[in-house]
């Protein structure tokens, strides 16, 4: 079927090489000058510039306009690694990915899955500078059913980056599942207030981490940064839909770490 949003995307594209084509005459005229410098205050070039981000409006209105609710998964695709936790020729990270994931109609719903934990990983020898496919994984559709996402902001996911030392991965899993049951019962309350709410389970994710991690002896599991939601909104649904998958990213810095983790969300 035909993307009804074709027209505005050809048209960005067109204004696309105007620009590109601006920016190579500039540079020839200037003998040289610098290609990779946009000519920002160049009448032309802002006129254009102006253009391509009210056609991006208008496109990113009519993809969401268009998208219909149709299964999607949602996974870890990859990590990657700018700085290293164990830094040097010998030792390498292991880092694992803890994905909290609350579908709030769930709340109401028992036909729903429950709120679950996941884990990705943990990932082994990741150095400095390199990216590693994440194992297979499901975060959305976790109860092997891939489903429509009608409302993406039902959908609370909250992530940890831990780098792996001695304790086990998959137990610090089920106990951070285990308090996440009594963390949400506790702020239940604020559920209307999605904000809060949402800061109020990070925190508890954080604690219920920490607490998890000191069965690794003699040198328990480091948190790499805090717990992170990864938002999901309807444009990133309705690029989904219309391009059978979408990248989103979050990062992660801290204790001598700086990691990018990539998710995927597709069309099942």
């Amino acid at each position: 079927m035909a993307n009804p949003c074709q027209s505005i995307i050809d048209k960005i594209r067109a204004l696309e090489r105007e620009k590109s084509d601006l920016i190579r005459d500039i540079h020839d005229a200037d003998e040289g000058g610098p290609v990779h410098k946009p000519p920002v205050h160049d009448p032309e070039f802002k006129e254009l510039t102006r253009q391509i981000t009210q056609e991006t409006k208008k496109l990113n209105a009519c993809l969401i306009k268009n998208a219909s609710p149709v299964p999607m998964v949602l996974s870890v695709e990859s990590l990657s690694s700018s700085d290293a936790n164990d830094p040097g020729p010998f030792e390498s990270d292991e880092p694992y990915v803890l994905v909290y994931v609350l579908n709030l109609p769930s709340l109401t719903n028992p036909t729903l899955p429950r709120p679950k934990v996941v884990l990705v990983g943990p990932l082994s020898e990741v150095d400095a500078g390199e990216s590693h496919k994440a194992p297979a994984n499901v975060l959305w559709g976790i109860d092997g059913v891939p489903r429509p996402i009608p409302k993406p902001e039902d959908i609370i996911l909250l992530v940890a980056l831990v780098e792996n030392d001695f304790a086990s991965a998959a137990s610090v899993r089920t106990l951070v599942e285990v308090t996440m049951g009594a963390v949400l019962a506790v702020n239940l309350p604020s559920v209307g207030n999605r904000q809060e709410f949402v800061r109020r389970l990070r925190n508890g994710m954080e604690g219920a981490i920490q607490t998890a991690v000191k069965a690794g002896f003699p040198d328990r599991d480091d948190l790499i940064d805090s717990v992170k939601e990864l938002r999901l909104g309807a444009l990133d649904v309705a690029h989904a839909f219309h391009f059978g998958g979408t990248p989103l990213e979050l990062s992660f810095k801290g204790d001598d770490s700086h990691y990018r983790v990539t998710f995927r969300l597709k069309r099942a």
